[in-house]
């Protein structure tokens, strides 16, 4: 899913709505990978309260901030990069309302797109906000060490985000042009432009994951999964995206020069009357 605003939420929103009973489960959405902007600690601690673990790509020095309980022991080593502790009394406060509004997105009430807009950082002192961003803080402080001090766990991280980026090439290759003034100005074109791209990338990347399915299971055991994991459906080279069609024609070059050389009996008497 590539948008723009907030894509913590559409992540959330998706791999909770592709099981049919609203919640992930061990045959759903394994990873799913959007643009690293939008995420935000409410985000992290809703999805943690859903099963869901938001791993976010450290975009700089400023992001690799560890946030800890107040009392936690810290290591000399470890206070520079060490921001202010959570309150275990922020966490307290608001936990049954923030339990109550994660029941609601879980089952449909309200979309996690909505919410995370709703929870943004224009809602500091909510009890609600409070909790999902301590429980988001420290969820994060997790991840980054795992993500800092775990070799394998960072090259899956950075291969599946690299992935989800490989998708604006597809979409460069279904689209290479500009967009002129005169078809984007409204909001409405603009949308519907997107949105237009937007579904045949993902008709593009539906068509190539049903085929590589179909291959798979015809031998699976030939394929390892740590391989397949590292597959993406997002190959275009094979797919006439232009409609352009091309025919190899030098084995018939010499007939159709000939052909073409050639004059007519009638066009022959023509020259010489």
């Amino acid at each position: 899913m590539l948008l723009g605003t907030r894509q913590a939420g559409a992540a959330i929103e998706g791999a909770l709505r592709h099981s049919s009973t609203g919640a992930v489960q061990h045959r759903g959405i394994e990873r799913l990978a959007v643009d690293t902007h939008g995420y935000t600690h409410f985000a992290a601690g809703i999805g943690k309260a859903l099963g869901i673990d938001l791993c976010v790509r450290p975009s700089g020095l400023a992001d690799r901030k560890l946030y800890l309980p107040r009392g936690f022991a810290v290591p000399d080593a470890l206070i520079p990069i060490t921001r202010c502790a959570v309150a275990p009394g922020s966490i307290i406060r608001g936990y049954d309302e923030f339990l109550r509004v994660a029941a609601s997105l879980k089952h449909g009430w309200c979309s996690a797109s909505w919410l995370i807009e709703r929870f943004g950082s224009a809602a500091k002192g909510n009890p609600v906000y409070e909790t999902g961003a301590a429980i988001g803080a420290l969820a994060r402080t997790i991840h980054l060490c795992d993500y800092l001090a775990n070799e394998a766990y960072r090259r899956t991280i950075n291969a599946l985000l690299a992935q989800g980026e490989a998708v604006h090439t597809l979409q460069r290759a279904i689209h290479d042009g500009p967009i002129t003034a005169a078809h984007g100005r409204s909001s409405e074109e603009l949308i519907a432009i997107s949105g237009a791209l937007t579904l045949i990338a993902n008709l593009v990347i539906f068509w190539n994951a049903r085929h590589i399915d179909a291959i798979i299971a015809e031998a699976p055991e030939q394929f390892d999964q740590a391989h397949l994991a590292r597959i993406a459906p997002i190959a275009h080279a094979h797919i006439n995206m232009r409609g352009t069609l091309r025919f190899d024609l030098q084995l018939h070059r010499d007939a159709l020069l000939d052909h073409s050389s050639k004059s007519t009996p009638k066009a022959q008497n023509r020259t010489q009357s």
